[in-house]
């Protein structure tokens, strides 16, 4: 799962080995530094530099949960796009998500 949010670009995977723990994965590490402090989450960053994302989390289902829950709770503005140009620890990714967004909308079905 992508997940696009006001602190940061993650993708999450179950991890191949364990159905228990995941895998938050950046390709910036202040993402996930970002993530520790407004999740709570008690885990440290490994960094795979040989990885297609190069900073990773494992963390089990339950802290998963917990994390999504405080993301929604984190939800304080009427305009995804408008709001992350306006961070300045984010709008360097707002070109990126208007491709993704204009990737999609051309996914749409034909009225």
């Amino acid at each position: 799962m992508w997940l696009m949010t006001a602190h940061g670009f993650y993708s999450v995977v179950q991890h191949r080995d364990d159905s228990d723990q995941f895998l938050v994965r950046a390709r910036v590490r202040g993402d996930l530094d970002n993530l520790k402090r407004v999740a709570s989450i008690d885990a440290p960053i490994k960094d795979t530099p040989g990885g297609d994302y190069k900073h990773r989390l494992y963390i089990s289902r339950e802290q998963l949960g917990a994390m999504m829950a405080t993301l929604t709770e984190s939800i304080e503005y009427d305009n995804f796009k408008d709001h992350i140009h306006a961070l300045p620890d984010q709008k360097h990714k707002s070109r990126a998500y208007m491709t993704v967004w204009s990737a999609m909308q051309e996914t749409e079905t034909p009225r």
